[in-house]
């Protein structure tokens, strides 16, 4: 009966402090806070810096037209409303409210001053905060060094500032659906009410962004499948699976009344090109890059065998969203964009993987060789962001292709084009959408210009105008998206079929 009182009671003399160890130092206590704020401003004026840089470079293109529209109109979608309103606010603040630019008038926009940098700029400054805030966060899971290096990989990715530089609602969507990420794997380690609070609020966050970050309950789901079957938890959690169940159906209701309030502005998801599964994972794997997926999925392996679930954690965040759209994609529209979500857990993957190895090797002496994955990673990034700044973004070249039919339009020609896009480059109304001249080629009787992408993906395929029209001038994006290149078509009547040469510009 004594002996287990006796292996009970802890060890009396290891628990007395020992008087030759250092006393700690002040100093060293201060330096920790001023490290933490020197990493965060470090890390802030990087993304400041990148991603302000030739913000006005890429051309506005009709989605990013829409949101603006939307912003400035008061008739949004409930399931939408928070996605659009830092576009708002932001062009009210640089006075292009509402009383400056009419909602449907796109043809005065330019004049009245809505430029490309004008229009982004909020969601630039979404993409900026972003770093900060998820090395904040990431810092109540993991220490300094794989934060911090995560961090930096966001910074650096191409992906994020292609979003951040774009006048869309995906660098607030990715902002909370991240966060989100965070709290919810905190949540899952300490089991207070805040972080599943956090974890919670930051998630419906996300989806009143962008309907498409619904795909994090899925997360969540898998996850605590995944816990149960490995034996973590004993049973579900009954608590965070009520109002998770919950919160989804008060969304799904919401985004129903959104559907039947315009059921045509929804229903055209599912009358848009599909895209064979395959195109959707190799298309996030070109975003992401390739070896920085490679460095994860090693990454994760080596968490397993360590029995750390969070490799586990953050491959299902990064897979599960590409394999969610890749599905839906079956019978409805998605793109790669809607894959931004996961390229956080992929980053965070492959930083723990790097400061794994450096540790590993610092214990061995070779910790200068330990550097050589991180640069390696790191320089990846640095190429694709060459191509992204020397080419002016991913987006389409519609400005340029724009400007070179105003300079040669005649005064009764026609033009087939974007109709957004068209009406704010040429300030003029576009008399046929470039999605409909299919429908109209016949009946066309006098010159047309048509500006179309090259590529079949939501335009006219390049077969189609041989015999209706000539091609005067291709202006592209070589390396980093061919599909983004944009052609000049011209119909005359007159001289229907003939095969001249022009000159491109």
């Amino acid at each position: 009966m004594n002996a287990p009182r006796e292996s009970s009671i802890p060890n009396r003399q290891s628990s007395i402090p020992n008087r030759q160890s250092p006393i700690p130092n002040p100093q060293s206590a201060f330096r920790r806070p001023v490290r933490e704020i020197l990493i965060v401003v470090a890390l802030t004026l990087l993304a400041t810096s990148l991603r302000l840089w030739q913000l006005d470079a890429p051309s506005l293109w009709g989605d990013e037209l829409g949101t603006i529209h939307n912003a400035l109109s008061s008739d949004l979608f409930y399931s939408k409303m928070l996605g659009y309103l830092p576009t708002r606010i932001g062009l009210n603040v640089q006075g292009l409210g509402p009383d400056v630019l009419p909602a449907d008038g796109y043809e005065v926009w330019r004049e009245r001053g809505l430029d490309e940098r004008a229009a982004r700029l909020p969601s630039c400054l979404i993409g900026i905060v972003t770093i900060p805030l998820i090395y904040l966060a990431t810092r109540q899971i993991l220490p300094v060094p794989a934060s911090t290096l995560a961090s930096l990989f966001l910074c650096l990715s191409h992906w994020h500032i292609l979003w951040s530089q774009t006048a869309r609602f995906y660098s607030l969507q990715f902002l909370f659906y991240s966060l989100g990420l965070i709290f919810y794997y905190q949540a899952t380690r300490n089991g207070y009410v805040r972080s599943w609070s956090l974890a919670v609020a930051m998630a419906v966050l996300a989806v009143l962004s962008q309907p498409t970050a619904a795909v994090i309950f899925l997360v969540f789901g898998a996850d605590l499948l995944v816990r149960r079957i490995t034996g973590e938890i004993p049973r579900f959690p009954k608590v965070p699976l009520i109002v998770g169940f919950a919160l989804l159906a008060a969304l799904c209701a919401l985004l129903f009344r959104d559907v039947r309030s315009n059921p045509e502005q929804w229903l055209r998801f599912f009358q848009g090109p599909n895209q064979p599964p395959f195109r959707l994972f190799a298309s996030t794997a070109f975003y992401v890059q390739p070896p920085m997926i490679a460095a994860a999925l090693g990454s994760a392996w080596w968490l397993h065998r360590q029995r750390d679930r969070l490799g586990i954690f953050l491959l299902l965040a990064g897979v599960i969203p590409a394999l969610a759209f890749s599905i839906v994609g079956l019978f409805a529209f998605v793109e790669a964009r809607y894959c931004l979500i996961s390229l956080y857990p992929w980053l965070l993957l492959a930083s723990v993987g790097c400061m794994s190895i450096w540790k590993h090797m610092g214990r061995g002496g070779r910790q200068a060789l330990s550097f050589i994955p991180i640069l390696a990673l790191a320089s990846s990034q640095l190429v694709s962001l060459l191509g992204y700044y020397t080419e002016g973004g991913y987006r389409s070249r519609v400005r340029e292709a724009l400007e070179y039919v105003a300079a040669r339009i005649q005064p009764d020609d026609q033009v087939c084009a974007h109709r957004l896009e068209g009406a704010y480059y040429l300030k003029r109304p576009i008399e046929i959408d470039s999605h409909d001249i299919r429908k109209v080629a016949d009946t066309i009787d006098r010159r047309t210009w048509i500006v179309c992408g090259a590529s079949n993906h939501g335009s006219p395929p390049r077969r189609w105008f041989q015999g209706r029209a000539d091609l005067l001038a291709t202006f592209d994006t070589y390396l980093v998206g061919p599909s983004e290149s944009v052609q000049v078509y011209l119909i005359d009547p007159a001289i229907k079929g003939d095969s001249r040469d022009h000159a491109p510009p």
